[in-house]
Order: C-alpha cells, then structure tokens, then sequence
C-alpha cells in the first residue's frame, strides 16, 4: 500500500479509483453484479426443450461493432455521466480512463457477440443465427444512433442485442453484460416485442410512443436502448408494459434481469478467471469449441429458450413484409394492410419466401465464417493478448492513465476500424432517408472484410428458381439480392 500512496501522493484521482474498485469488487475475482437471482437460470436441457417443437428458428445477433468519429465523444460523455449516476459521483470529472470508452464497447461486445454466436450454436444446432453489427454514430438531431453494417431486412424471429463494457479502470479484467431479445410487436403484441431485457439495455418510456405495437412487423423495433447511447442510468421499472424478474418467460411480460458482470482486479492485483485462462483457441477450426464465459453461456440458453415466444411467422405474413418491399412494393402493401392475397399474389409469395431460404442459408454460411475469424483470427488474438497484458500490467497501471497502456497494445489496429473511403461513405450516409442504401453497403462491406479476412475463401455459390440457376459470390450481399431480384422479376406472376 506504501507505494501506490507513495506514487499517487494520495490525490483526489487516486481515492476515486481506489473508491471505484472497492464498489466493483474488494477481492480477486468479486463480481459487481451477480446476475444469480432467483429464477433466472437455466439448463442446456431446459433450453434446448423449450425450443424443440418451434418451427422457424432465425435469430439476429447484434452489437456495437464501430463507435464512428462524430459519436466517439458523446459515448464518453455518457459513459461518465452513467458511472457518475449509477457508482460514484467522484468519477464524473475528466479522468483519462474515459477516453477508451468506445474502443472498450467495441472490442468487448465484438468478441462476446461472436461466443453468444457459437454458444448459441451448441446448444441448438437447428438454429439460424445471422450477424448484424452495428455503427454507433449520430443521427439527426444530435442524438447517438444506430446503424447497421449489413442488410437488415431478412425476417427474423428473434433480434438480440449484445453489449459488453468493461469498466474503463479496470479495463478487460472487467466485463458487465447488457442483454436484449425482442421480436416483431406483432408476434407479441402483450410485450410490444421486448421478451427479456437486462437493466442496463431496457428502454426509455418515449420508446413507447414510437412503436405500433400491435401493428410493427419488425422485430428490429425502437423499444430496445443502451446507456452508452443517452447516459441515462435505467431503474429497475419499466414504463407502460408489465414486466417479470424470473422465468419462465410470459408473452403478456417482459423478463427483466439484473446486468451481470464479473469483475477480477482488487484494490493492488487482478487475477484470472478460469474462462480467461482457458479461452485461447489456437487456429479457426477450434471455435465451435472454445470456452465462453458462464455469463455469455446463460445468455445463449435464455435466447435459445424465448424461441416459442413469438406468435408463428406463418401466422403473421406482416412479419415478411419489409423483406418483401425489396421485391414486390403492392404485395408487401397487401401485406402490412393484413389485405386477402389473390391466387397470383398468393404464388408470388410463396416465391419470396423460396428466395428468401436460399438467401438466408447464404447469410449462414458467410456469418458462421465471420464468427469463426472474430473468434478464433486475427482480432481475438490481439484481444486476448491485450486481455493479458492488462492483467499483468493491473497493478502497475491502477493509478496511471490507462489510456496510454490502451494505445500501447493497439487492441484494435486494422480489425475493427473500418478506416478510408468505407467509413466516411458511413457517416456521410447518415443523412440519407434510405436507412441501407449504397454508400452503407460499401463501409459494411469494407468492415467485413476487415473482421474476416478469409471470407473470400468461400468461393461462390448458386440461387436457383424454377429450373434457373445462378452463381453469386458468398460475400456479395449486394450482388446475392440483385440476382433474387431478377430471379423474382422473371419468374412473378
């Protein structure tokens, strides 16, 4: 103790850090969040059976892949305003920590995204699990927003939202765990949509006004928040929908869970946990095996088990209609306007929805490889070594500014940072009316890449329609919709 008040002449800066640990977790490997409560937890077994009678099983994983650089300021401004509210009013000034905020978020949820995708995976192998990141930039009005990376407009059953933040002193030997799933209002319309929700990531009661929830057939609906994204801190209520804090889930009811966390580092030293120390996949093959966190685990088995929430797809064609639009502008009207089908619009559909398996079984296929790099490549290596070398350092840098130890290791280097033409065609799109228009196509694209290199390696594959068969490259999303749309011109009735 003698030599961190030796160092730090005990100021200010100092009694708030070492305030900060002790509300975090006074010993090794205490957790600031339990996320043990009662009724929360479930079994492989448990999940898995939950979901075994459920005809359509497609869900979309998503997460703040990039902090754009018109956003990256206010992340940090809510970051401190939230820790000042929820922690400690000590740690609202201008400590230096703060300014690794958004490479945190990033880094955090892009690698904990991918093991929800694997541990998802395990647990059901039936199921669809589709990657959507997300760009956090700002929208109009001022306001931080999202904005997906790739097209967003294959119907999904489930939408899941994954953010992981790390405490910005203690950086990665902490982690806390922000959980959303949700569906299409009309699938649910007693919980507009939002099935479970994590304290930190429930919604602010404006939410409410913005979304039909009798009528939204998105299941990417506005209900869903996070605090990076306004600083507000969330109490354990929600405003005009009923809720629950212990399973099973109820369709009438949203499921409200603690944010969990664990927390490794005490006041001098931080010690692994049995998942950082065993979490190292060595090539790309070992991801469908590498450890996750107990967390990340539980998660997946509360995904898993929301399956039989939602209404039928079949039995809510409102659900398709935004995939639809992209082909057939009077059906999807017909559609939304719950309009009888005539025979041929009737046939006409039922051809979307061939399309739409194919493409579908496509986005599989390039996301199970983007997954896998995120993983078990190139960024979970600099990830894991910078997790390393921010335990080892820990002591060392508890009273010093991480910022410095943070750019040091260069965590993210080409991986996440979507630099050039890409991202500026991003954030110049964010005044577009089109919500995924070219210019978005192009910086996805570029992320892609980026995150997966070896996504070229898939090669080709062919979209086939009545006899006609056509080859498309596997990483071309652009291209993959193109040639469904001519196949659906040709062949419509």
């Amino acid at each position: 103790m003698r030599e961190i008040f030796h160092s730090a002449s005990l100021t200010w800066r100092a009694i708030a850090l070492m305030t900060a640990v002790l509300i975090a977790g006074c010993g090794t490997g205490a957790k600031f969040y339990t996320g043990e409560q009662t009724g929360s937890q479930l079994s492989d077994a448990q999940a898995r059976q939950s979901a075994s009678a459920v005809a359509s099983k497609v869900i979309v994983l998503r997460w703040p892949a990039l902090v754009l650089p018109d956003s990256r300021a206010q992340v940090v401004a809510n970051d401190r305003k939230w820790i000042g509210v929820s922690m400690s009013p000590m740690l609202m000034n201008d400590t230096p920590p703060f300014a690794a905020a958004p490479d945190l978020v990033e880094a955090s949820s892009t690698l904990f995204a991918a093991e929800l995708y694997w541990a998802i995976r395990r647990l059901d192998p039936t199921v669809t699990v589709l990657l959507e990141p997300q760009a956090v930039t700002t929208g109009r009005g001022g306001q931080l927003a999202l904005r997906s990376l790739v097209d967003p407009t294959i119907p999904t059953d489930l939408v899941v939202d994954y953010w992981a933040k790390t405490l910005s002193w203690q950086m990665l030997v902490s982690q806390s765990f922000n959980l959303a799933i949700q569906t299409a209002p009309v699938r649910s319309p007693g919980n507009c949509g939002l099935l479970l929700t994590t304290v930190g990531h429930q919604p602010m009661p404006w939410a409410y006004d913005n979304v039909d929830c009798k009528g939204g057939g998105d299941a990417r609906n506005a209900l869903q928040s996070n605090f990076l994204l306004d600083g507000e801190a969330r109490p354990e209520s929600l405003t005009g929908v009923l809720y629950r804090t212990e399973l099973p889930f109820n369709r009438d009811e949203v499921l409200l869970l603690r944010t969990p966390g664990y927390a490794d580092g005490g006041p001098l030293s931080a010690t692994m946990n049995e998942y950082v120390k065993t979490s190292r996949p060595q090539r790309l093959s070992d991801a469908e095996a590498v450890p996750v966190h107990s967390i990340t685990a539980q998660h997946a088995r509360l995904v898993v088990a929301a399956l039989p929430m939602p209404d039928p797809r079949d039995a809510q064609p409102k659900a398709l209609a935004t995939y639809v639009r992209q082909f057939d502008p009077a059906l999807a009207d017909s559609l939304t306007a719950n309009s009888p089908l005539a025979a041929t619009q009737q046939a006409n559909l039922d051809l979307v929805r061939r399309l739409l398996r194919q493409e579908s079984e496509i986005r599989a296929k390039r996301d199970e490889r983007i997954a896998r790099e995120l993983t078990a490549g190139d960024f979970g290596r600099k990830f894991r070594s910078a997790r390393d070398q921010a335990y080892s350092a820990y002591g060392s840098q508890m009273l010093k500014t991480w910022a410095g130890t943070f750019g040091a290791i260069a965590l993210h280097g080409a991986a996440l940072q979507s630099a050039g033409a890409g991202l500026g065609a991003l954030t110049a799109s964010n005044q577009a009316t089109d919500f995924f228009n070219k210019q978005t196509e192009a910086a996805g694209m570029q992320y892609i890449k980026d995150v997966a290199p070896s996504l070229s390696a898939l090669g080709s594959t062919n979209v086939s329609v009545v006899g006609e068969t056509v080859q498309v490259e596997v990483s071309d999303q652009a291209g993959l919709r193109a040639a469904l749309q001519r196949l659906y011109a040709k062949y419509k009735q």
